[in-house]
């Protein structure tokens, strides 16, 4: 075949990416590394496709976005704490000891966006607590705990993590969440093992290559509400909230792929999100039901990460997740009924609806209160 530049080949930014990276070594290049490159000398257009995208690397730097999102079975549980224990009713004054415990699950889907193909991920876990709240006042102060364990999925790119973490947290309310102002806030730290496995396909090349590195991510976040009283245990009002993530993920080394493993070194990634809507709250004396509708923004860019093939350790190059940033609706619902002697039982649905990143949890919480 006449000769023709991989890059000029490539479509997209990852595919150009390591694309260059056999154009750079392509006159040096011996052993495995040659192999390679006549195995893509000789490919179509689309095996050529193909092998760029399954050859980038492109699910450690989605890998590395679905990180900042680790701790959210925590933070929901917390959230949906602080929401489903008002106060102020005319309880006595005091602080009363609480516990709980919840088991949850979150779905979510990342589109692509041109260049990142669509990534899957859901986590499950168990999450409990312990908290002191003040009956006449609303105050809550609590710690958390728990574990989850997920996957990310990339289909287009023959790709897949499975997640296993832990998580410790604490919270707390100051107000009623119902009338006047209500602040509320959380911090979760995780930290979790990534089990990483991508299948590369390259002309008639088949490998597969398997990784294991420790994401970490710590998550604040904050609520604040002003309700207006209707009477017969309704309430009305704005709420606005912040949240933001950070996680850091240790380096690697894949094995299995021979010179198309890929070597990657410590790095990080970030996400901030805010947003500002509405909320309805009723109570009774044997339940309460509050919901909540936000306009929400994710302002994050896509994540990127530099990497390396084993086989051109000198030539790095970077690869980008898809986009997870944009504007979306948030939707909760959390609901509590009392079962008699302390006891009892809550669920919450959460969803992220409308944008290029959605998703949606559920939640049931048993709790007691002494």
């Amino acid at each position: 075949p006449t000769p023709v530049a991989f890059a000029s080949v490539a479509r997209t930014f990852n595919q150009r990416q390591v694309a260059g990276v056999f154009d750079a070594v392509e006159a040096t290049a011996t052993g495995d590394t040659r192999t390679v490159i006549d195995a893509l000398v000789f490919a179509s257009t689309d095996q050529a496709l193909t092998g760029f995208d399954t050859m980038s690397g492109e699910i450690h730097a989605s890998v590395l976005a679905a990180g900042v999102h680790q701790g959210e079975i925590l933070t929901d549980a917390m959230h949906n704490r602080v929401r489903a224990t008002g106060g102020g009713a005319g309880g006595a004054a005091g602080l009363r000891l609480g516990a709980w415990l919840s088991g949850g699950l979150i779905d979510g889907r990342v589109e692509g966006d041109g260049n990142g193909a669509r990534l899957d991920g859901s986590r499950r876990g168990i999450t409990g607590g312990i908290d002191f709240a003040d009956a006449a006042t609303g105050t809550l102060l609590g710690i958390a705990g728990g574990w989850s364990s997920g996957d990310v999925t990339s289909n287009a790119r023959r790709s897949r993590a499975e997640l296993d973490s832990w998580h410790l947290g604490a919270y707390g309310r100051v107000g009623t969440g119902r009338t006047g102002l209500t602040l509320a806030g959380s911090f979760a730290w995780s930290s979790g093992d990534a089990d990483v496995t991508r299948r590369i396909a390259v002309n008639t090349i088949n490998r597969t290559a398997t990784a294991r590195y420790t994401l970490k991510t710590t998550t604040l976040a904050g609520e604040a509400r002003y309700g207006f009283g209707l009477g017969t245990g309704f309430s009305i009002g704005p709420i606005a909230n912040v949240a933001h993530a950070r996680v850091s993920r240790d380096g690697f080394a894949e094995s299995g792929a021979l010179s198309l493993g890929i070597i990657g070194g410590d790095d990080s990634d970030s996400l901030t999100s805010w947003g500002v809507g509405g909320f309805a709250n009723w109570v009774s004396g044997t339940g309460r039901i509050d919901v909540s509708v936000a306009y929400d923004r994710a302002d994050g860019d896509v994540t990127e990460t530099r990497l390396a093939l084993a086989g051109a350790p000198g030539n790095a190059y970077v690869v980008r997740s898809p986009g997870g940033g944009d504007n979306a609706v948030k939707a909760s619902i959390t609901g509590d009924v009392a079962l008699g002697g302390g006891w009892g039982l809550g669920a919450t649905y959460r969803g992220r609806l409308g944008g290029d990143f959605t998703a949606h949890s559920a939640l049931v919480t048993l709790h007691w209160r002494r």
